[in-house]
């Protein structure tokens, strides 16, 4: 599936939406809204950041992210707004 526009919403992501807490959404369920979003034009990003953490072959947790954007710099600043609204909450 190429546009995700008409994408059903997942029970999961009902749920998670409903009560605002990022635990109960799995990572697909997020990029998967995020890709809904995107396809059916409600959002444009002219820089996106995703970040992800998994643990490695010994077991130890390590942090990797793809980003796309006009360069680095808007990459970490959109990095940093999120973490502003991350910890203050929604704007």
């Amino acid at each position: 599936m190429d546009d995700y526009s008409d994408h059903p919403q997942s029970v999961a992501e009902t749920r998670a939406g409903k009560a605002g807490r990022a635990r109960l959404w799995s990572p697909r369920d997020a990029l998967i809204d995020l890709l809904r979003d995107i396809d059916s034009g409600k959002i444009a990003p002219q820089t996106l950041v995703i970040c992800w953490s998994e643990p490695d072959q010994s077991g130890e947790m390590c942090a990797y992210f793809s980003a796309a954007g006009p360069d680095i710099m808007s990459s970490i600043g959109t990095v940093e707004a999120a973490k502003t609204v991350m910890l203050v909450g929604r704007r």
